[in-house]
């Protein structure tokens, strides 16, 4: 082997070595890029299913109000209807009001279609 065939060949090497090493290197970059989009399109879905949940404990909680509130005025104008049907009739008349404000309260919570 000649002398410079030697120095050749480790050249040769050295090459092939960095241009591998490059190409790992671009091929590392390449996943950690992938890797960072799929964090944050997973990071923005999470925040809006947080979100989905928060309006629905909210809708719940405005609907269980109402309800609860119409509950008792209808129960209040039954256990006057017979002794008192006009203060019956203004509880029924406030348990129609608190329902259509409940709803609408609700409907103002949830989220767009």
């Amino acid at each position: 082997m000649l002398p410079g065939t030697g120095l050749l060949v480790l050249l040769g090497l050295w090459a092939v070595r960095t241009v591998r090493g490059r190409e790992e290197r671009a091929r590392l970059v390449e996943d950690l890029r992938r890797s960072r989009e799929q964090v944050a399109r997973l990071s923005h879905e999470a925040g809006l299913a947080a979100e989905r949940e928060r309006r629905a404990r909210e809708v719940h909680a405005a609907l269980a109000q109402g309800l609860t509130d119409v509950i008792g005025l209808v129960e209040a104008a039954r256990s006057r209807a017979d002794r008192s049907p006009a203060t019956a009739r203004t509880h029924l008349s406030l348990a129609g009001r608190t329902a259509e404000a409940s709803l609408e309260k609700a409907r103002g919570l949830a989220p767009p279609d």
